[in-house]
């Protein structure tokens, strides 16, 4: 699935959430977004997912103009967007979670076994670790057939082991499936996507391998120069 964005803004009160952004990601293509806080990341994904309405600039998803498209057709066009904090029905069990999102049994029993969540499935979620939690989510976004992920922040608030089990999670899901992921562990992203976007004040101010962007100048300056430890070669 192929994303283009071209000048997407968006302002509030005055303030320029996001200025004149565009790029485009490719089918299959592992992106990550970073940026200090108030960059404009999740205004981004709202934008793309279409909950963030109004502004300026086009977003165009395999050729189509997604003006006027609501969020919940995008959702049906292939997107689909986890959170900073879980959005779950915690009442109910992983599987009815699935169940909600996913079009047939059959992609049910496919995002267990492929998140290994399957001793899970007759659990609670608001009984889970906050780490499964987080991997539940993941797995609801993929039970909903989508082609094109908008993960924010998946790994916020765990711990180093379930950092490495969201991790593995991302890096196995089929090579399809277009990725756009917004995260502060900096080991984590540089280790997931092929190429990183880099916002500050709502512009796009670098768009790179992630070999070259810890090289490129601005964007030492507004963020990576606050993640030296993570970033050393």
């Amino acid at each position: 699935m192929r994303l283009v964005l071209e000048k997407v803004g968006r302002e509030y009160g005055g303030v320029r959430a996001l200025d004149s952004v565009s790029f485009s990601v490719g089918p299959g293509e592992r992106v990550g977004v970073i940026g200090p806080n108030g960059a404009g990341k999740s205004t981004l994904f709202r934008a793309i997912a279409g909950t963030e309405r109004g502004g300026h600039g086009r977003v165009v998803l395999d050729g189509k103009n997604l003006a006027g498209v609501s969020a919940r057709r995008r959702a049906r066009l292939g997107i689909a967007r986890t959170f900073q904090i879980t959005e779950l029905f915690g009442t109910l069990t992983v599987e009815e979670n699935l169940r909600l999102a996913a079009r047939s049994h059959d992609e049910v029993e496919a995002a267990l076994q492929r998140f290994e969540l399957r001793p899970l499935r007759a659990r609670r979620v608001d009984e889970l670790a906050y780490g499964q939690q987080r991997l539940v989510e993941l797995a609801v976004a993929f039970a909903t057939g989508a082609q094109l992920l908008l993960l924010d922040e998946p790994a916020a608030g765990l711990g180093a082991a379930e950092r490495v089990m969201i991790s593995e999670a991302i890096r196995q899901l089929p090579s399809d499936v277009t990725v756009l992921l917004i995260e502060h562990d900096m080991d984590l992203v540089l280790g997931l996507v092929d190429r990183v976007l880099c916002l500050s004040n709502g512009q796009l101010i670098a768009d790179a391998s992630t070999a070259l962007i810890r090289e490129n100048p601005a964007v030492r300056e507004v963020y990576l120069g606050n993640h030296e430890s993570e970033i050393a070669s």
